[in-house]
């Protein structure tokens, strides 16, 4: 199965029309807006409809709190949620941010993210192929690191993955941070901003990926 995932499209589209990688699934990572409105998410799911057919996802730190409940509305979001794809693949997440020296408006705290990934978990655990989707990356990684090299990812969200060792990890959140760390037999995934252009490509089945 090959997986388009992308995250923080902070309300630009343009560069779906440039996509031409086959694909079985998209997965966004979060941060669909940047603070905007029902309407303006509205504008993004349904771009992201147009594009593809069937696709899920979970709000990052930068959508307001009611993103959440409008993908949960549309049967797309998996934050705190597990949902089986084809009978096999089980995909769950956890939306918005741990705490951020900004105070952006969909944060939580540490504990919170990792009950969060724990319920989602716990509804598809007997999945051949559990895959992960959390806008947050795990923090001393080379997913989460800024251009001055602090590592800003979330402690719980690596202790989730150290525990429970999902298979993939797709994730977001820090835009320069593209790249991949392997946490025991987890891959986890940073592909960049799709601001920017910036998307990715796994193969579940090759267990390998691309960056574009």
């Amino acid at each position: 199965m090959k997986i388009l995932f992308l995250g923080d499209i902070h309300g630009k589209t343009e560069f779906l029309s440039q996509i031409e990688e086959e694909f079985d699934l998209l997965v966004v990572t979060g941060d669909l807006t940047l603070h905007g409105d029902e309407k303006e998410i509205m504008r993004i799911l349904e771009s992201l409809k147009f594009f593809s057919h069937e696709f899920y996802s979970v709000s990052g730190n930068m959508d307001l709190k009611s993103c959440e409940p409008l993908l949960e509305s549309f049967n797309l979001s998996l934050h705190g949620k597990g949902i089986y794809y084809q009978n096999q693949i089980g995909f769950f997440g956890c939306g918005g941010s741990s705490p951020t020296p900004f105070h952006t408006p969909n944060e939580y705290s540490e504990e919170e993210i990792f009950s969060f990934l724990k319920k989602g978990y716990q509804q598809i655990q007997e999945a051949d192929v559990k895959i992960m989707v959390c806008h947050t990356p795990p923090q001393g990684t080379h997913c989460d690191r800024l251009p001055n090299g602090a590592h800003v990812g979330s402690q719980k969200v690596r202790q989730f993955i150290e525990t429970y060792q999902p298979d993939f990890c797709l994730t977001g959140h820090i835009h320069e941070s593209i790249g991949f760390e392997e946490i025991g037999k987890s891959l986890v995934l940073n592909p960049g901003d799709f601001q920017s252009g910036r998307y990715g490509i796994l193969d579940t089945d090759k267990k390998d990926y691309l960056f574009y």
